[in-house]
């Protein structure tokens, strides 16, 4: 039963990010042909940047989600609930106030827009916080569907309709996402739980405490990702930067799937976890990710087909997509296992330990070399590493079996090839699916057994 239950999730928010998938895909393909290329990566720069507002949240939302985790949400103490949320609503204004007044006075259209969006970003999530940790991916499902189509229904009027080439009006589009999002959201906890005054600090207090480290870490995982998009940012030109992000973009619309799909795993290891289960979603990570990396070729061949501008970003791609199965293990598995049983310090000491070694290599890369392509090769180098050390140290029972790292090297060489070396995009295609054919012949009794305990 808690298996077809736990299908059932992952269905219902697959169908959701399906949407999402569609949106963010239409997105990435759609402003960078309607914006010039300095304008879009003033518009990544907005991106890049708002990954990282979940700080004005001081890991509230993150404490609420390990509060609240496995629990169920019609059984939760109403005053308990009443104040947190009270709690999280007034903080989020202040913060919006402090923010926005400082922007004001740096006279910065960025950071006045990144004000703006840290209200209804931080309010979204700690609502999905408390659904996505009780297990009810249906309420999140439903916001994200909605927003999703005004939001992309907005944005092809704005680009066929109105043909703006305002990179600000994109960004409040953008910003409206969300607020669609706070606002649905808002009404269903009106529904299950109604509104009340109240305020406990000491239990706030403690829910950011526990949150912080929480926070900090998800957010170095993060950074991991974006130390290459950082350096580049600062040491090359807005016209280099938007190629580097444009691949991000592209990537991140992969990983829109993978982080709903954590959501549902992080809620049945905190109800159970055990060694067995555990290897099972390894196993299912890691083949998901390799197979996921046919993809780069689809999108390749659509970036040279519709979008020639952005051309260069093709090789980016290709280099950071190496990361693809590692990011899919970190997200589903480690980073829901430190969540559920490891102390918050560990997952925030290993988490800072990750982004110092990424910031390192990316730095390391462009002052070796001074070239984009090696500070985004020490992209997947970072998520490799970082995930070594967490299988070897942090969780040795995850320890990689003779097989496992022959499909890893293997994984990596051909990859690497056929995406990278092979400019042939056809011959690099056709390579990479006869590897798939083969990885899937010799290990079909693997495969089997995964499937048939999916279905079961």
């Amino acid at each position: 039963m808690k298996t077809n239950k736990t299908l059932t999730d992952i269905l219902q928010v697959s169908f959701s990010n399906i949407v999402k998938f569609g949106t963010g895909f239409i997105i990435s393909f759609v402003l960078p042909y309607m914006l010039s290329v300095d304008n879009y990566g003033y518009y990544r720069e907005y991106i890049l940047y708002l990954n990282y507002i979940f700080i004005l949240g001081l890991g509230f939302s993150d404490g609420a989600y390990i509060k609240y985790g496995g629990k169920d949400l019609q059984k939760l103490d109403r005053k308990t609930i009443h104040n947190d949320h009270n709690f999280a609503s007034i903080m989020q204004i202040i913060m919006f106030i402090i923010m926005l007044s400082i922007s004001i006075a740096l006279n910065n259209p960025i950071l006045v827009f990144l004000s703006v969006a840290s209200l209804f970003v931080n309010l979204k999530n700690y609502y999905d916080s408390i659904y996505n940790a009780t297990g009810n991916f249906s309420l999140t499902a439903k916001s994200n569907i909605f927003s999703s189509i005004i939001y992309i229904i907005t944005l092809l009027l704005a680009v066929f309709v109105l043909k703006s080439e305002s990179f600000h009006f994109y960004i409040i589009l953008n910003i409206a996402s969300y607020l669609y999002s706070v606002l649905i959201l808002r009404y269903n906890f009106r529904r299950t739980f109604g509104f009340a005054n109240g305020l406990d600090l000491k239990s706030a207090a403690n829910t950011i405490r526990i949150g912080i480290f929480i926070l900090i870490a998800n957010m170095s995982i993060t950074l991991m990702g974006n130390a290459g998009a950082q350096i580049i940012n600062i040491y090359f030109p807005i016209e280099s930067f938007a190629q580097f992000a444009f691949q991000n973009n592209v990537l991140n619309v992969i990983l829109l799937v993978v982080h709903a799909v954590s959501s549902v795993f992080y809620n049945r290891i905190a109800q159970r976890s055990d060694s067995n289960a555990n290897m099972f979603i390894k196993s299912i990570a890691l083949l998901s990710g390799i197979y996921a990396s046919l993809s780069f070729f689809i999108f390749a061949f659509i970036i040279k087909s519709i979008l020639p501008k952005f051309v260069q970003s093709i090789d980016f791609l290709a280099l950071t997509f190496l990361s693809i199965p590692f990011i899919i293990l970190i997200k589903i598995l480690i980073q829901n296992l430190y969540k559920t049983s490891k102390s918050e310090y560990q997952y925030f000491r290993d988490s800072i330990l990750g982004v110092a070694l990424s910031f390192a290599l990316a730095l390391l890369a462009y002052a070796l070399t001074g070239k984009i392509h090696y500070v985004a090769f020490s992209t997947p180098v970072s998520y490799i590493l970082w995930y070594i050390y967490s299988i070897k140290v942090s969780f040795p029972e995850l320890k990689s079996n003779k097989k496992e790292l022959t499909v890893i090297v293997s994984y990596l060489f051909v990859f690497f090839v056929s995406a990278y070396l092979v400019k042939n995009l056809l011959l690099g295609m056709s390579l990479y699916i006869l590897y798939l054919i083969l990885l899937t012949y010799t290990y079909r009794a693997e495969i089997k057994s995964l499937l048939s305990k999916i279905k079961n």
